[in-house]
């Protein structure tokens, strides 16, 4: 908004188009501003800590990823990351429209917590987890569905966390926490 008014400003004050010119365009482009308003709380974009846990974008812009770790990043495409069958440490991956799809069956966790962001605008997250894997999932999509292994839930702005049993006795453990703007989360 605020550049909006320093734009208004400086054609005002180089004689450019008149104020019923700017009003006329205004009135006549304001479904634009709908759109960028939708899209903003379809996002998500929230402050850090308003739903209780970090998201992708909060710990990308926190820190540039640790050495090693994953990253992929992408504003337009589908994101298909098959993760190492051992040394995985966690990461981020996140697209703006497309999907993420991560292939976690084979791989082995060593000792210790790790952390797997996973964040798409509009478009689905699919995780495949190895068998007896020890997770934590928390999701929270804004239009759509969750389904982690056999929980569901469905429409708007749902979240869900699911924790196998005996998580926090393992000594390998890997923590999800994905969001979705539009679109479906699943883990299996």
């Amino acid at each position: 908004m605020g550049l909006v008014l320093i734009v208004i400003g400086f054609l005002l004050l180089f004689d450019g188009p008149s104020l019923f010119d700017i009003i006329r365009w205004i009135f006549h482009f304001w479904p634009v501003g709908l759109i960028a308003l939708g899209l903003y709380l379809v996002m998500g974009h929230r402050r850090p800590g308003g739903s209780g846990y970090e998201t992708p974008s909060d710990i990308a812009a926190a820190a540039p990823p640790v050495e090693g770790s994953l990253y992929r990043d992408s504003l337009v495409g589908d994101l298909r990351v098959k993760l190492p069958v051992q040394g995985f440490n966690g990461g981020v991956v996140k697209t703006l429209v497309g999907s993420v799809v991560i292939d976690a069956s084979q791989t082995v966790l060593e000792p210790g917590e790790h952390r797997l962001y996973l964040r798409s605008g509009m478009g689905d997250v699919h995780l495949d987890l190895m068998p007896g894997m020890a997770v934590k999932v928390q999701a929270h999509v804004g239009l759509g569905d969750i389904k982690v292994f056999d929980q569901k839930a469905a429409g708007f702005n749902q979240e869900m966390a699911y924790q196998t049993p005996r998580y926090d006795e393992a000594s390998a453990r890997l923590l999800v926490i994905t969001r979705v703007g539009l679109g479906d989360i699943k883990v299996f």
